[in-house]
């Protein structure tokens, strides 16, 4: 589903977060825009608002291309671990999202 929101996210082990744009967002993961390329297979930590909660799933880059004309990157991301409940909640967000 079409999701434009901020994001936060940091590659596990670095202590620094940096800040994203987030582009669609899935049960299964999500995608965003970023500064800086990110390889595949890079582990992240991901801090996704979305009504009422905060999201903040483990997760992998799955893949990671530049956008055209543009000094950006476009990320894909892979949850990996995501609170049961976190993921339920999600889950009814986005049928009721793709509902309307």
């Amino acid at each position: 589903m079409d999701f434009k929101n901020p994001l936060r996210f940091k590659i596990r082990g670095d202590n620094r977060f940096a800040n994203a744009m987030c582009e669609n967002l899935s049960l299964g993961g999500l995608g965003f825009e970023n500064e800086e390329f990110v390889p595949p297979s890079t582990p992240v930590t991901v801090e996704i608002n979305i009504p009422y909660r905060t999201l903040k799933p483990l997760g992998r880059v799955v893949w990671s291309a530049p956008l055209p004309h543009s000094d950006k990157y476009r990320l894909g991301v892979e949850f990996l671990n995501l609170d049961p409940k976190d993921w339920a909640y999600l889950e009814n967000y986005l049928q009721k999202e793709n509902a309307l």
